[in-house]
This record gives structure tokens, sequence and C-alpha cells, in this order.
């Protein structure tokens, strides 16, 4: 008895931990209507519909999909979004997935719960010295256009029939 407790725990630490949402989108009808739990960061905003919220992860590997909240208590711990400032809070979401959902026509995730992971920050962009002595020289031939177009405007010939 005791084995096979302990082989539905380990099964069930196992499965709980989370799937690849890169393996969850190739075989789609393997997970359509099955519980999974997917981590990414959140990006864009919350969207409102009529019947819930959606807001779209973006998982480790580049891929992304929608989910949909029924109800706006599941995403107020969401803080940061991720944008080309911001990196967006990494969530944790247990729900639904559907291969061509009933409900909104369309391959996403319906939360049941969403928990933050790690909380978003500011990205540290940095211009390389590459690019700025590629603006420099940008804005001196900019600088040279200007000024030659203002000489012959100014200098230039007139024509004699004005």
């Amino acid at each position: 008895m005791r084995y096979i407790l302990f082989t539905f725990f380990l099964i069930t630490a196992l499965g709980g931990y989370g799937q690849e949402l890169p393996a969850i989108l190739e075989n789609s009808q393997d997970y359509d209507g099955q519980s999974v739990t997917v981590t990414g960061e959140v990006i864009g905003e919350v969207l409102s519909a009529p019947d819930g919220l959606w807001l779209n992860i973006l998982g480790d590997e580049g891929v992304n999909i929608g989910v949909f909240c029924e109800r706006k208590s599941q995403v107020q711990g969401i803080t940061r979004y991720g944008s080309y400032a911001y990196r967006g809070d990494r969530i944790r979401i247990e729900g639904v997935f559907y291969a061509n959902c009933p409900q909104h026509s369309e391959r996403d995730i319906h939360a049941r719960s969403i928990s933050v992971v790690a909380e978003g920050h500011p990205r540290a962009e940095r211009a390389t010295a590459q690019k700025k002595s590629m603006a420099i020289v940008l804005a001196g031939a900019c600088g040279m256009l200007a000024l030659i177009y203002s000489v012959k405007r100014r200098y230039g010939r007139k024509n004699p029939n004005d």
C-alpha cells in the first residue's frame, strides 16, 4: 500500500510541475480540454471582454498564448506588463487548455489560478560605443546637408524671369 501511495504522490508531484508551452502547442490535440500548468512573462496589457479578461503570456522559448480569466481578482497580483522598456511579471497559470475553445473559437487557456513567480523590472538598455559613434556621424552628415541646402537656397542662381 505504501508503494502505491508513494507512486501516486510521485506522479502527482511530477505532473503538477508544469508543462512546456511549445510542447502543448505542438501536441494541442493531446492536451485539448486537459488541465495544464505553464509559466511565462505577462506581455501587453490586460484586455477587458464582456465575459472576463484576457492577458498574453510569453514562454521562455519565445511562443505566446492568450489566457482567459473569468474574474478580475485573478489578475490583481500582476503589477508589470512586458514591453520594450519593462520585463513583465513572471506568472504561473493553472488552467484548462483548449485547442479550439468552444466559447472563444481560438486556442487559449482558461485560468483557474494565477500566481506571480517573479516580479518584473525595467530593462537596462545601453547603447554600444559603435551605435553612439554612428549616431554622431549621421548627425554630422545631416547637419552638413542642412547647411548646403540653406546656402544653396540663399545664394543659389536666381531665375532671370522672376
